[in-house]
């Protein structure tokens, strides 16, 4: 017996469709539900989270029957796990296989013998068939743009390592024998058009040095994105494209940053929310191609500056095994491996993409409908149940170097450090006192090993913790053509290994999968662990807001509530909150080739300089937003204009330093080239009470070889 649910507002126009409806399930029940039911599904199901809408399909024995799936949805099997192919009916194969459009999508065997099958035996039977010897086809999303799949810069690389001569101390071996995973699109991109969702930013602050390896392969200068003020030492990790897609040198890349983020706190403030400081306030950060993108491109990323000569000698490595291809000496290749592996021009078959590759652009941010958490992942489209919601490359990274550390007052003895803010009791990370980095909220680990897991693809890093309310489950991917060495059993690599490779990206690959049909606009939620939830509670009980929770400003919210600014002089009477403090966007530099734009001619000490604001296309980079004192504001015909004394931030480069003797002077700035920032270690993430935890991978899962800290020896 089939029974179905659905919440229908009693207007005129509902009663016309009920009674069609009625007519067309008197007439034909199957046709009336495998056709009608996904149109009243999306008609009906505008809120993700609705109790209103409950369309459920059972038989007698409560097996689920997908009837329901949308027309233009196909269900595949190289994401879907094994289930009863019988329980496709013949309707369900013209959902599968027709569009709208007159096209059609290719169909396994599967569904034409289902199909014919049923045609043959009897229609009014529910019992499903005990035959699962023919899975269904691989979830093929037509709508899907963005894949991941081996890159055309695999290698069968021979090399052991290349080490950079910039840091003689850290080699950067290159894998051998091992396939490298990039980023395609499926679908045209035109130039300047975004690729990919907008995703997060995460900032490692004073991190320690043997952090260093991580940083270079993996992280952007925080100035680029406005971040050059959380601390004296700041890289910035950018989950999802940058991470995912792989990097080469500027002039060969085909995707930059849209440096306009946002930053908020998300409706986490540290006034009432035991989650203020666990999460980034870094958002909104978009990639644009930077020509055009045919169908089947690989986009490449162009390096940051901490990598570019780690990828010059990688990209002049692949180009001699190329050419070593080429004359027969590069040992065997299928035509996936052979197809242009010129750097930054790699291109491969679409139908070769969608065969062997994953779609990763199932998800996007919005706030979170859950209170206190932030953001939340979201679904763009219907997702049924076993399909992988996204696959993430993972970063291992040892979680006794993933922590917080700085020069005490920037004095004291050369080298020596101390923790830049008191451990919070709920974190298992770090060692010491030296407290966890924020990125460790968005790892993945096991509590009893000594190993995190940094995951890469797009949005998986907000996907927020719901016992309740999971979707998803995490499954390590045994892809022939994800995994290195073909589909390698996770269990099968010693934990020396995982350590051994602590900078590669791609050597192990962490599937989501959904645990039933998710719906378009849904939120994505999975179960953390019991360790995780545990930490979580313990937090919640002893937490307190900081002491300067009333009194604090966010940068942000100054720059929407004061339009015109104080001068040095007004704040001494009128200050504002001490955690803040004025930035202008001015471009200084001694260097010849910027002579005119901001320069101006060396003052003798003691002496000041005054010049005039200009303006150029490189002014509002976050790399010339530096300190500045506002000691005048003056009205010209209507507008407002400023006068401020210009400053340095740490981490300039030389010749854009102003000379500490000289007073630079700038005038006639506008209020748009200036902003508020918040000082150094005052923003949430710095918070001692904030919350540290990585994601626990579920026991079962998790390989009893790498539990190094398991001191009841389970494993042994």
């Amino acid at each position: 017996m089939i029974t179905k649910k659905v919440m229908i507002s009693t207007t005129a126009t509902t009663h016309i469709i009920l009674c069609i409806i009625s007519f067309l399930l008197t007439s034909n029940p199957l046709w009336g539900v495998s056709i009608l039911l996904p149109t009243i599904h999306a008609a009906t199901a505008t809120d993700a989270d609705s109790t209103n809408v409950d369309a459920t399909i059972q038989n007698d024995n409560d097996s689920i029957h997908r009837k329901s799936i949308p027309p233009n949805e196909v269900i595949t099997s190289h994401h879907v796990q094994q289930v009863d192919s019988s329980v496709v009916t013949d309707g369900t194969c013209a959902a599968l296989g027709d569009h709208s459009d007159g096209s059609t999508t290719r169909r396994s065997d599967t569904c034409s013998s289902s199909s014919s099958s049923s045609s043959s035996s009897s229609s009014s039977s529910s019992t499903p068939k005990d035959d699962t010897t023919n899975p269904l086809p691989p979830v093929f999303f037509p709508d899907c743009r963005l894949y991941l799949a081996t890159s055309t810069l695999a290698t069968k690389s021979k090399a052991s390592s290349v080490t950079s001569s910039s840091s003689s101390s850290h080699n950067i071996p290159l894998p051998s024998n091992h396939k490298r995973l990039g980023l395609y699109t499926v679908q045209p991109i035109s130039r300047g058009q975004p690729i990919g969702t907008p995703d997060i930013l995460i900032h490692l602050v004073d991190y320690p040095d043997d952090l260093s390896s991580f940083v270079s392969l993996h992280s952007f200068e925080a100035s680029q994105f406005g971040a050059q003020y959380e601390a004296k030492t700041v890289a910035s990790i950018l989950p999802g494209i940058p991470s995912v897609a792989q990097s080469t040198i500027m002039a060969e890349s085909n995707a930059v940053p849209f440096y306009a983020r946002d930053m908020d706190e998300a409706d986490v403030p540290r006034t009432t929310e035991p989650g203020a400081g666990a999460l980034t306030h870094y958002h909104n950060l978009t990639f644009v191609a930077i020509k055009y993108l045919d169908a089947g491109s690989e986009i490449f990323v162009g390096g940051n500056k901490r990598r570019m000569e780690w990828i010059q000698q990688r990209n002049e490595m692949l180009r001699k095994e190329v050419a070593s291809s080429d004359d027969g000496g590069g040992g065997e290749q299928d035509d996936g491996e052979r197809m242009q592996m010129q750097i930054g021009h790699g291109w491969r078959d679409v139908e070769w993409i969608r065969e062997h590759g994953i779609c990763v652009d199932h998800l996007r941010v919005q706030k979170s409908r859950k209170r206190g958490v932030g953001r939340g992942a979201f679904a763009v489209r219907y997702i049924p149940q076993g399909a992988i919601v996204s696959a993430s490359p993972l970063v291992p990274m040892d979680r006794k170097v993933a922590v917080s550390v700085k020069v005490k007052n920037g004095k004291g003895e050369k080298g020596k450090k101390e923790s830049s803010s008191s451990s919070s009791s709920s974190s298992s990370s770090g060692s010491g006192s030296s407290p966890p980095q924020l990125l460790v909220n968005y790892c993945l680990g096991h509590v009893n090993s000594t190993i995190l897991f940094y995951p890469t693809a797009p949005v998986v890093n907000l996907i927020n913790h719901d016992r309740d309310r999971a979707n998803v489950e995490l499954r390590w991917s045994t892809s022939k053509d994800f995994m290195q060495q073909g589909g390698l059993n996770v269990s099968s690599i010693s934990l020396e290994d995982v350590m051994s490779r602590l900078h590669e990206s791609d050597a192990l690959v962490m599937e989501f999968v959904a645990t039933r049909d998710i719906r378009p606009n849904e939120e994505i939620f999975m179960d953390y662990g019991l360790v995780w939830s545990q930490a979580w509670e313990k937090h919640v009980q002893q937490w307190k807001p900081a002491p300067n929770a009333i009194s604090y400003a966010p940068s942000y919210v100054m720059d929407d509530v004061a339009g015109l600014l104080r001068t040095e002089k007004e704040q001494v009477d009128h200050p504002y909150p001490s955690n803040v403090m004025t930035a202008c966007f001015y471009r200084y530099s001694t260097h010849t080739r910027n002579d005119g734009i901001a320069s101006s001619n060396q003052a003798s000490p003691g002496e000041s300089t005054a010049v005039q604001w200009k303006m150029d296309r490189r002014t509002f980079d976050y790399r010339n937003l530096r300190p500045c004192q506002i000691i005048k504001r003056e009205d010209i015909d209507g507008k407002i204009y400023y006068s401020a004394i210009m400053k340095n931030w740490n981490g300039m480069k030389k010749d854009e330093m102003i000379p500490k003797h000289e007073i630079h002077v700038v005038d006639s700035i506008p209020r748009h080239a200036i902003r508020f920032v918040d000082k150094l270690y005052t923003t949430d993430m710095h918070l001692s009470n904030a919350f540290r935890h990585e994601i626990q991978i579920p026991d079962e899962i998790f390989p009893c070889a790498w539990k190094d800290l398991d001191v009841d020896k389970k494993c042994e």
